[in-house]
């Protein structure tokens, strides 16, 4: 039995390589800037639509860590998976393949593809829970496969445990850092800037003069460094904490989960080579591990509720996760080499919530993406830019405005 004080806890976002997303933002404390938008949350999805804007001059993107992509982003598994979702994550995800499989010069990435062949696996052990989970992923569009091909793409599967398999050959890791790294140098080399480490304090709406029974026309955002930002719109892609921004500024939450997912680093068996395999899994999510590095990285799945936070996870928690996989293969784990949490964060339908509030016309909320958002990052910021200006979007990612609707907060008939 793996014994939990075994494992080292370290709550640290796994990335693909060493960077760290700084910018220079210094500015003068105790100022007012003037500015036509601005964006709060340095998430994929903040960086995303401010990469997206069309006219970057005159907004400002605030984010309270020290370094973009602190939280969600930076700890998610990074993968594309294109039956994973509803309706609408689907064909957002679809959309996004064409731009992510080949970006354009301009994003700034660095390399010719943010995306790398992966493939997911999901085994079924036969019960009733796991044969429905099954038929839901073939009907999502996910081939069945024998236990001979399940066995042969993961030979550390314990057979005597499946009975079936669904297997997703065109699922693809996504390169987090190379996207969100670039989307940043694009919206700061075209004007923009990126104010870091700098929590917001306070949102304080403003309203002219003969609009004072109606929604605020502008918004005063007060910064932990005593700086006022006055802007027009206000972008609230604060992730986990976008309930709080809401209430910051006088808007009703839309009553967004954050739901805590954990993620541990183990030793691959000696001697085998792992890194071609796919991302497996069990397929009533109990656990899942991708290869990464020449080692697993592996995760119990967990979708506990939480408030937000700098998220973090528990020894009970991960040893769950470990005892769940030891039982579905054939290896032990001696020790867990690290550990981080994330915190994934749905709306109460488990779509994303991205447009403007249906009372509060110059909050725009852009949150709620969920488990989805690396892979539907570049179809739903440019779809995002160019329902907050109407001017289209500087990533130059075609839009479907017909999935508006589904994704609006008006969605949820807020009542102020």
């Amino acid at each position: 039995m793996f014994s939990s004080t075994l494992f080292r806890l370290t709550p640290t976002p796994c990335r693909s390589s060493t960077a760290t997303y700084s910018f220079s933002t210094s500015t003068p404390s105790s100022s007012i800037t003037r500015v036509g938008v601005v964006v709060i949350g340095g998430g994929v999805a903040g960086v995303g639509i401010a990469a997206a804007l069309p006219s970057k001059a005159h907004t400002v993107l605030l984010e309270a860590a020290p370094q973009l992509a602190t939280h969600s982003t930076g700890r998610s598994a990074a993968i594309s998976i294109t039956s994973y979702g509803g309706e609408v994550v689907r064909e957002l995800t679809k959309r996004s393949r064409l731009s992510l499989a080949s970006p354009p010069a301009h994003w700034l990435c660095g390399v010719p593809s943010l995306l790398t062949p992966r493939g997911i696996l999901e085994v079924c052990d036969g019960s009733n829970e796991a044969m429905e989970a099954l038929e839901r992923e073939v009907a999502a569009g996910m081939k069945e496969v024998s236990v001979d091909e399940a066995m042969e793409l993961v030979p550390l599967l314990n057979r005597s445990r499946i009975t079936r398999a669904v297997y997703e050959e065109e699922a693809m890791d996504i390169d987090v850092d190379a996207l969100v790294s670039g989307w940043g140098r694009k919206y700061r080399t075209e004007g923009g800037r990126i104010k870091l480490a700098s929590r917001v304090v306070a949102i304080t709406p403003q309203f002219s003069s003969n609009t004072r029974a109606q929604a605020p026309s502008s918004y005063l955002v007060t910064c932990s460094d005593g700086e006022v930002i006055h802007a027009d719109v206000v972008v609230n892609a604060a992730g986990a904490w976008g309930d709080e921004v809401a209430k910051m500024a006088g808007v009703k939450p839309l009553g967004l989960s954050p739901l805590r997912r954990s993620m541990m680093i183990v030793a691959a068996p000696t001697g085998v080579q792992v890194e071609t395999w796919p991302l497996f899994g069990d397929v009533s999510e109990s656990w899942y591990a991708k290869p990464q590095s020449g080692k697993l990285v592996l995760s119990p799945a967990d979708e506990e509720p939480v408030e937000p936070h700098d998220a973090y996870t528990s020894n009970e928690v991960l040893a769950e996760g470990v005892a769940l996989f030891e039982r579905d293969t054939v290896m032990e784990v001696d020790r867990v080499e690290a550990s981080w949490a994330g915190l994934r964060t749905f709306s109460p339908d488990g779509s994303p919530s991205t447009g403007f509030d249906p009372v509060h016309t110059n909050f725009f909320w852009h949150c709620g993406q969920g488990g989805y958002g690396m892979q539907t990052s570049s179809a739903l910021n440019a779809l995002a830019a160019n329902l907050l200006t109407n001017q289209g979007n500087a990533l130059e990612v075609a839009v479907d405005l017909s999935v508006a609707p589904a994704l609006s907060p008006s969605r949820f008939a807020v009542e102020q």
